[in-house]
Parts: C-alpha cells; sequence; structure tokens
C-alpha cells in the first residue's frame, strides 16, 4: 500500500511545531533565571551571616584583649548605636575603659560598612556576655524592631525586626 500525501495539505504544520518549541524553551529559560535569581539571593544571605558571625567573634576577641574593662564593666552594656569617637587607640595609648569605647566605636562603625544597616549590641547576662550582630537583609522599610538577642529562645519575625546572629561568650 502506498500513501501519497499532497504537500498543500501540510502548509503550517511545522510553524505550529515551531511556536510549540519556543513557547517550552521560553518557559525553561524563565525557570532557569528563577532559580538564578534565588541562588544569589540564597548566596547574598549566607554573605551577611558570614559577616555577621566574623563581626561577633570580632568583638568577642576585642573584649578578651581587654580583660581589665571587661571586669571594670565597660562592655557589659553596649548599645546599637555608634557611639562619638573619643580617642583614637590606633593611634595612641589608651586606657582600658577609652579602649572599650573606641571598640565600641569601630565595632559598630564596621558593622555599619559592611551589613545593611548593621548594628551591633553587648549585654551582660550573669557570668556571659551576648554578643548580637543585627542586619536588614530584607530590606524591611523602617521602622524596624530591634530584637531582644538576650531571650533563650530567640524569636525572629521578618516582617518588622533585624535578622540577627547571637554569640555567647564566657569570660
Amino acid at each position: 500500500m502506498n500513501l501519497k500525501l499532497n504537500p498543500s495539505q501540510q502548509h503550517g504544520f511545522t510553524l505550529v511545531e515551531v511556536m510549540v518549541a519556543m513557547v517550552i524553551f521560553s518557559v525553561g529559560l524563565l525557570g532557569l533565571a528563577g532559580l538564578q535569581s534565588l541562588g544569589m539571593q540564597n548566596n547574598q544571605t549566607a554573605y551577611f551571616r558570614t559577616v555577621a558571625i566574623q563581626q561577633a567573634y570580632n568583638m568577642a576577641d576585642r573584649m578578651r584583649n581587654n580583660i581589665t574593662a571587661v571586669n571594670a564593666g565597660s562592655y557589659s552594656a553596649l548599645d546599637t548605636n555608634i557611639p562619638v569617637l573619643g580617642t583614637n587607640c590606633i593611634t595612641s595609648a589608651c586606657a582600658p575603659a577609652a579602649l572599650a569605647s573606641f571598640d565600641h566605636y569601630e565595632w559598630n562603625t564596621n558593622n555599619a560598612a559592611e551589613l545593611p544597616e548593621g548594628r551591633g549590641s553587648v549585654t551582660q547576662v550573669g557570668s556571659q556576655f551576648v554578643i548580637c550582630v543585627m542586619w536588614n537583609e530584607l530590606k524591611v522599610p523602617a521602622p524596624v524592631a530591634i530584637p531582644d538577642c538576650t531571650a533563650v529562645p530567640s524569636t525572629y519575625n521578618p516582617t518588622t525586626e533585624y535578622k540577627f546572629y547571637v554569640l555567647r561568650v564566657e569570660l
């Protein structure tokens, strides 16, 4: 049996195939673009967390370096604001209390520079120090609430609060 197809009956069939293939290809490319965007967002989140961890350990190291001021209570209640720079302890010698103030200034200045709306606090709870580094990762519009880093377990509301990393140290 020989079947012969008339070429005049096949007009436009390949055009429909090409259009369907283009739609499928376009959906696939949109999916890949979405995955790429999500991957970049997760990479940025991991970067911010890494910086926060480094900054928390940076303050713990500063406190270990100035144990006299720790024992005197100079690090027991550092707030999230950047204090006014008094003596620059890099260019001149400082007393332990002045070094604690300089550490607070330099640490929160670095937090603000390296994290979006970055800030940090140190609170003494019993014999432990709670070092909290916080940032506005989701770019939540102001006003953003400062979380209670001393609460155990810590709670987090991403729609109203800064993200934060807490390090508890005992010196």
